[in-house]
């Protein structure tokens, strides 16, 4: 353990920024307050209009390295989260995507790359946080810092484990299990990403405040996906795609029904009070992901609603019949 790559292997962070000034110089600081010895820190501008080049000018000679790159023109936000991941460098084992406006405590680096080599069987690590104002995540036993992969997927989508990928470090060798590693199409590409990769390894996690998810107008779950409540959508077809995996085929099977009766009555609710275009949009975003519902579940969804109205079948958890 003389070699100190082998006590301290190459840890890559992963900005993709695009208009970021407002909260950019904090996020950086951040990684640079970090008290774990080898980072290298990659920054991916999409063709900014506003101060993020000059504010990435500072940090030319910092401590920690920083490597600035930038676009030749503005792509989307899925495909420039894609090409950021192309700059983590083989040597490093371990990396995570860094939203420009997000935030990680000194120790962060220290405590879930540790962790993710004291377990070889662990493909990703998660941590307590504060979210959205101070909401603490979290929801694992404090006894207990790796979980089966498909217990980890399971509980997440039961809501019994909280899993914020944006805040989750990966091993290296999980961007040849998923190309490209994030969906263009899917805001919560990211959460997509994690689920899938917990099928190939265990999902670890540090029991302390690590980092800062910011809540603020700008965010696009703020300006796209409550005002349409497309995460109802998105949700539908991380349920198509993990269920069974995480819950056994029987009981997968069954949750994701139960779950997409009550989202497909939720879109009659919307048709029925004229929000049109509200509909249309999710019935896009469903077609592209391959989710798109039949008419046939349509009219399961109505029959099974008086059911579950009378109580004689159990509601979709945690949300009305």
């Amino acid at each position: 353990m003389n070699d100190p790559a082998a006590k301290y292997p190459l840890f890559a962070i992963v900005t993709p920024v695009y208009n970021g000034a407002a909260y950019l110089a904090e996020t950086m600081d951040s990684v640079q307050a970090q008290t774990y010895p080898n980072i290298i820190h990659f920054v991916l501008d999409n063709a900014s209009t506003d101060a993020t080049p000059e504010i990435l000018e500072r940090y030319a000679n910092a401590r920690i390295p920083v490597v600035v790159k930038r676009n030749p023109a503005t792509v989307s936000m899925g495909v420039n989260w894609n090409l950021a991941l192309e700059l983590v460098p083989p040597e490093a084992p371990y990396f995570r995507v860094l939203c420009a406006d997000d935030l990680m405590a000194p120790e962060f680096s220290a405590q879930m790359v540790g962790l993710a080599m004291r377990h070889p069987g662990v493909v990703a690590v998660g941590c307590e946080l504060d979210h959205r104002g101070g909401e603490l995540s979290g929801g694992w036993e404090p006894d207990r810092e790796v979980f089966d992969g498909r217990e980890a997927v399971g509980r997440f989508l039961k809501g019994d484990g909280t899993i914020v990928a944006h805040q989750t470090i990966f091993r290296r060798d999980v961007l040849d299990m998923r190309k490209p590693f994030f969906e263009v199409n899917m805001t919560t590409n990211d959460t997509d990403a994690c689920l899938d990769i917990l099928r190939h390894g265990d999902w670890g996690f540090v029991h302390e405040k690590l980092a800062v998810t910011r809540d603020h107008g700008g965010t696009d779950t703020n300006t796209l996906v409550k005002p349409l409540q497309l995460d109802l959508g998105e949700h539908l077809v991380l349920m198509k795609r993990y269920a069974e995996f995480g819950l056994g085929s029987k009981e997968g099977r069954r949750f994701f029904a139960c779950f997409r009766r009550y989202y497909l009555r939720r879109l009659l609710k919307w048709r029925a009070a004229g929000q049109t275009e509200r509909v249309a949009r999710h019935l896009a975003m469903l077609n592209e992901l391959g989710a798109a519902p039949s008419v046939l579940q349509f009219l399961d969804a109505v029959a099974d609603w008086p059911w579950t109205k009378l109580a004689l079948r159990p509601a979709w958890s945690g949300y009305p019949a």
